[in-house]
């Protein structure tokens, strides 16, 4: 698992390894992220009214954004790389 820009700072590492639960899905797996790393994680990564991803916040499963698949419901395996990253912008 690999936290880029904002989040690996948040997290206090740009990478960790997790076991893969069976049945785990990146939704399950974000919900274990935001236990580990607490609230300032959660408050980044996830809007608090709706537990939804955050709009700035991209999810990448092997490389492929996670809405191009089946979204917080796309299934991890444990050969699967996850990254988080949150989106720079600016002028």
């Amino acid at each position: 698992m690999e936290f880029l820009s904002r989040i690996g700072h948040i997290a206090g590492t740009d990478h960790i390894e997790l076991d893969i639960a069976k049945e785990e899905t990146v939704g399950s797996m974000l919900e274990r992220l935001c236990d580990k790393f607490g609230d300032k994680f959660r408050q980044v990564v996830l809007d608090e009214k709706s537990s939804c991803v955050r709009q700035q916040i991209l999810i990448m499963v092997n490389g492929d954004n996670i809405f191009i698949r089946e979204g917080l419901l796309t299934r991890l395996s444990k050969e699967d790389v996850l990254q988080i990253v949150e989106a720079v912008g600016g002028g």
